[in-house]
């Protein structure tokens, strides 16, 4: 992991509006890594939850993709707004349920 510490205790990543790094240096530390120390191209071993709006003007949608190909468990939730937290309660029921491992 890049944070040796967290590899054994993180057991879910939710990333609303997240995408790639920009900076190569750690992009090619993601990418090499795989939250575990793993070979190039190896994918984080913990379940994610992405979040993304279809009206994100700041992350587009293939920039959310290319984030979730680096997690080895990754789910899309897209929303109808922009770059911020969805506050409506189907993201809190999806939420939950993810938390939950459901």
């Amino acid at each position: 992991a890049l944070i040796p510490q967290l590899a054994d205790t993180v057991r879910f990543a939710v990333l609303v509006g997240g995408f790639q790094p920009m900076d190569p240096g750690m992009a090619a530390k993601l990418n090499t890594r795989g939250g575990g120390g793993g070979a190039p191209g190896s994918k984080m071993k913990v379940r994610s939850l992405h979040v993304h709006g279809v009206n994100d003007a700041m992350v587009s949608r293939a920039r959310a993709e290319e984030l979730m190909s680096s997690f080895e468990d990754a789910e899309l939730f897209e929303h109808g707004g922009g770059h911020g937290v969805p506050t409506g309660a189907d993201f809190r029921a999806r939420l939950k349920a993810f938390i939950l491992g459901e």
